[in-house]
């Protein structure tokens, strides 16, 4: 994946056009394992994908990427916002049980 190439919006809009606050995940450490996420830097999604592992202090996440099924390091503190697609966590991916 070229990721100096922004990707496409996201299509999904609520509020006149824009993501309603409860969307956004403040706290990176309670995402759960198997969340389907989009990461948002700048005003454009960077990434979207299934949440993988987060950091115990949720400084950053891995990130099974939607398109290529890479995985993918990313961290808070570079001004990325996740943003939980609707959805409950994925079950099907090989996600270690907790």
């Amino acid at each position: 994946m070229d990721i100096d190439r922004p990707m496409s919006p996201i299509t999904t809009r609520r509020s006149g056009g824009s993501f309603h606050e409860k969307q956004s995940v403040m706290n990176w450490g309670r995402i759960q394992r198997g969340t389907q996420i989009a990461l948002i830097q700048d005003c454009q999604r960077i990434a979207s994908g299934w949440v993988d592992d987060v950091m115990p202090d949720g400084s950053g996440l891995w990130l099974i990427q939607k398109d290529d099924g890479e995985r993918r390091f990313f961290l808070k503190v570079d001004g990325i916002t996740a943003v939980r697609l609707q959805g409950k966590p994925c079950s099907g991916l090989p996600f270690p049980k907790p």
